[in-house]
C-alpha cells in the first residue's frame, strides 16, 4: 500500500459516517476497483463494492467506464454506494481490465479498441514507432472524468482536439496494423467534428494523446464532490450525492 492510499483510507475512516452494525439504514458501500478491496476493509473499516476475491468486479468495471452520469448513478444507487475512491492507475492503466470485466455483463457493448488503439508513425530512419492514441470514449468514462478532471465540465483548449488519418497495412509477416498518415490539430471540437462529418468515407478519427487534456467536451458530474486528495494527488475520494 502506498502512503497516498493509506492517507486516503485513514481520511475515509475518520471523516465519513460510521455504519451501525446490522443497521440497513446506515449501511453503505465504497466504489473502487477490486485490487483495493481489502485495503478499504482493513484501513477504512468500510465495505467495498468490489473485493479482493474479485467479487463485484463486473459491476465495478461497468461503473468505472460508464459513458454517462445517469448510468453511473444508477449503479451507485443499486449498490448503496456513497463514496468513490480512485487513483491514477485506474484512470489510465486499468482501462483494459475494466473493459474485460464489464464485458461479462450482457448489456455492455464496448471493447478495448473503443477506448484506445496503437497507431504506427514512421520515423526519419524509416522505422515505425507505436503510439497509443485515446478515443472520446476513454475521456467520457466516469473514472477519467472524476480523476483527471475532478468531475468538472471541460471545453477542449485550442489544438487539444486532433483529427488523424490512417491506413490499414500489413507487415512482411502479414500482421495487420494501422499506420497514421496525417495529424491535424483543430482550434475547437465543433470544427473537428464538422470535418469528420463531411468526410464519412475517409479513415479519420478524433483522438487525444494526453489523458489530462480532453479532445471532446465533457459535462460536469453533478452528483460527485471531490472531498479528499491524497498528498501527491495520486488518490482521490468523491462523495456521491443523489
Amino acid at each position: 500500500m502506498t502512503e497516498a492510499w493509506y492517507s486516503a483510507l485513514v481520511w475515509l475512516k475518520d471523516n465519513t459516517p460510521e455504519p451501525a452494525p446490522n443497521d440497513p439504514e446506515t449501511a453503505y458501500t465504497v466504489m473502487s476497483w477490486w485490487d483495493y478491496g481489502d485495503w478499504i476493509t482493513s484501513v477504512a473499516n468500510r465495505t467495498p463494492v468490489a473485493k479482493q476475491t474479485q467479487e463485484g468486479a463486473t459491476i465495478a468495471g461497468t461503473y468505472l467506464i460508464s459513458q454517462d452520469e445517469t448510468s453511473a448513478n444508477q449503479i451507485m444507487d443499486e449498490l448503496g454506494a456513497k463514496y468513490v475512491v480512485i487513483d491514477n492507475l485506474m484512470a489510465y492503466n486499468f482501462i483494459y481490465p475494466f473493459v474485460a470485466w464489464a464485458s461479462r455483463n450482457e448489456t455492455y457493448h464496448y471493447n478495448i479498441n473503443d477506448f484506445y488503439e496503437v497507431y504506427y508513425v514512421p520515423t526519419e530512419g524509416g522505422a515505425l514507432e507505436p503510439v497509443r492514441l485515446l478515443y472520446p470514449v476513454y475521456y467520457n468514462s466516469i473514472v477519467v472524468r472524476l480523476f483527471n478532471f475532478d468531475g468538472q465540465a471541460v471545453v477542449p483548449a485550442a489544438n487539444d482536439t486532433v483529427v488523424i488519418s490512417y491506413q490499414e497495412r500489413a507487415d512482411s509477416k502479414g500482421n495487420q496494423y494501422k499506420a497514421m498518415t496525417s495529424w491535424m490539430p483543430y482550434p475547437s471540437y465543433p470544427e473537428a467534428e464538422k470535418f469528420i462529418s463531411e468526410h464519412p468515407d475517409g479513415n479519420y478519427r478524433i483522438v487525444g494523446v494526453d489523458p489530462t487534456k480532453s479532445p471532446v467536451p465533457l459535462a460536469k458530474a453533478e452528483h460527485y464532490n471531490l472531498t479528499y486528495t491524497a498528498p501527491g494527488g495520486t488518490v482521490k475520494i468523491f462523495n456521491y450525492t443523489k
